[in-house]
């Protein structure tokens, strides 16, 4: 019930669907296996993705074209992906033992490591960057563009359909969702 708590108040204030604290909690402390880790951690997201999407469609915040551009290749992608790995935990290399676990739990949990680094490291530095460009854009006469405004060119639409296949690989993958990598990406990307 705690965890439950803090991943619903983390999901409606980052946007992140807790996938990256449930995933290794039910693996680490329950002993699932990475794929039913992963597979819990998913079935709860739909329901808690609503009840965060209800209040932002309230607050009239969402960019419908955006989000439906994400899906149409993250849905695929996830069904691939989640496919793969869960076969990958039941071949001969994926019950190998590594260090007395199997391969697949292996190579799932340094990936996971690696994955989650890599994205703290970059949203760390995006960070650092958009404060100092918002800081010298506030000091001009003209102020901030409109947050309300997202024009959508081709090469936007090429990037959201690009990246909606690595949410959809990292999210069946890992548990995640898609908003570890959406936020960042809307926030720094597209302003």
């Amino acid at each position: 019930l705690l965890v439950g708590f803090l991943v619903g108040y983390l999901a409606s204030f980052l946007g992140l669907g807790g996938g990256f604290i449930y995933t290794p909690f039910f693996h680490t402390f329950f002993h699932l296996t990475a794929v039913q880790a992963v597979a819990v951690s998913l079935a709860q997201m739909p329901l808690s993705a609503l009840s965060g999407l209800y209040v932002y469609f309230k607050n009239k915040k969402i960019h419908y074209k955006e989000g439906f551009l994400l899906l149409s290749t993250s849905i695929p992608s996830a069904q691939w992906v989640a496919y793969k790995f869960g076969r990958f935990e039941e071949t001969d290399l994926g019950r190998s033992l590594v260090y007395g676990i199997p391969f697949s739990e292996f190579l799932y949990l340094i990936v996971f490591t690696v994955f989650l680094g890599i994205m703290g490291i970059y949203n760390l530095f995006s960070a650092i960057r958009k404060k100092n460009r918002t800081y010298e854009i506030s000091n001009m006469e003209n102020g901030l563009p409109n947050s309300n405004r997202f024009s959508v060119s081709s090469k936007h639409i090429l990037i959201l359909l690009l990246t909606g296949i690595f949410f959809g690989m990292f999210s069946s993958l890992f548990g995640i969702g898609g908003g570890f990598l959406a936020v960042p990406l809307f926030v720094y990307y597209f302003r």
